[in-house]
């Protein structure tokens, strides 16, 4: 007697699911009566005779929130010491990546850099953060220094305290343009665009294989997602999930229960979101996620997720010291995480 096969259902919803977006996407792109973009650039403040530049470490193939991480972090610094900030242009991988990665997605950033040839023998180096990524070296201490031209050396810069007294100014900056906004209405069907909006985030790929970083657990990105859903059901009637990550299947695993195309009588809804570009996913949050969730506790695309998410968001992290990932023992957690942050143990 044969067996009938079942239908493989979940391939087909995440291949229309793309589509669909996809689509939705493309006639954005191809309207031709939007608003151009403010393109006015401001006038760099020349009061500071002074320099600071960092060395841009991620720049040598990290992803873009340890990019980010960087940038603010000389900004911030910048802010702090008085200093003018530059990105040295006589390292031409350092202009390309600006060129390139940084400026398409965030515009306003390039007004805040100078980029010039500064000889090495003309500048002076100093370690601040060295060896570990997610400490606060506070920069403060440098500010009598009389040298012109002053280079930090260090690893990553990922503490929020470089940067968090310019966090407005540090918002602004990382704002995406108006039809970046428009393409991420795209994710979200229009019936749950009025919900409570809870955001987790799912981080996988390489993080599966270096065997530095904890990926996101299945068993907590679900048990987490279902304890918020129902904290926050309490006070508000209609809450929905909009998942985040660069595992679309991955995510349709843990949640497929509960995608509104399947299952009817679900306890709360899914939406899956396709992998499209870290610009859109940026202006979802930033416009819709009212909760967000780092399921990875070191992911930095997921950290910057949160940091310019919706204003009064709340969010809320897998607590890094109960999993195997080695970024703890770079990290002091109350200089990577903000404190309004929620720390989230999994028994």
């Amino acid at each position: 007697m044969k067996t009938r096969r079942k239908p493989i259902v979940g391939p087909l919803i995440l291949t229309e699911l793309k589509k669909n977006v996809q689509q939705c996407v493309s006639r954005i792109e191809n309207m031709t009566f939007l608003v151009p973009e403010d393109a006015e650039i401001t006038e760099i403040d020349k009061k500071y005779e002074k320099t600071v530049q960092l060395h841009l470490e991620a720049f040598r193939g990290a992803g873009l929130g340890n990019k980010i991480f960087e940038l603010m972090t000389l900004i911030g610094i910048g802010d702090t010491l008085q200093r003018r900030v530059l990105v040295n242009a006589t390292d031409l991988n350092n202009i390309r990546i600006m060129a390139n990665k940084i400026q398409p997605i965030f515009p306003k950033i390039q007004e805040e850099f100078e980029f010039k040839l500064i000889p090495t023998a003309a500048a002076t180096r100093q370690d601040l953060s060295v060896g570990k990524c997610c400490t606060f070296d506070d920069p403060k201490q440098f500010i009598n220094r009389p040298e012109k031209h002053l280079i930090f050396d260090g690893r990553y810069f990922q503490s929020f305290k470089y940067f968090n007294h310019i966090r407005l100014k540090i918002r602004e900056l990382l704002k995406p343009k108006d039809q970046i906004f428009q393409k991420a209405e795209c994710l979200l069907p229009e019936r749950y665009r009025k919900d409570f909006i809870i955001c987790p985030h799912i981080r996988r790929g390489d993080f599966k294989s270096d065997d530095y970083h904890q990926p996101t657990d299945p068993q907590f990105a679900r048990a987490a997602t279902d304890f918020l859903v129902d904290y926050y059901r309490k006070s508000h009637p209609r809450v929905t999930v909009a998942v985040f990550g660069n595992d679309v299947k991955f995510v349709y695993e843990v949640f497929k229960d509960l995608v509104d195309t399947i299952n009817p009588h679900r306890k709360y809804s899914v939406v899956l979101t396709p992998t499209l570009a870290p610009e859109i996913d940026l202006a979802f949050t930033r416009k819709y996620c009212d909760v967000t969730l780092i399921t990875a506790p070191s992911s930095t695309f997921g950290w910057w997720l949160s940091y310019l998410s919706k204003e009064g968001s709340v969010t809320y992290y897998r607590n890094i010291m109960e999993t195997q990932d080695k970024v703890a023992n770079e990290m002091k957690e109350e200089d990577f995480y903000p404190p309004e942050w929620i720390k989230l143990r999994y028994d």
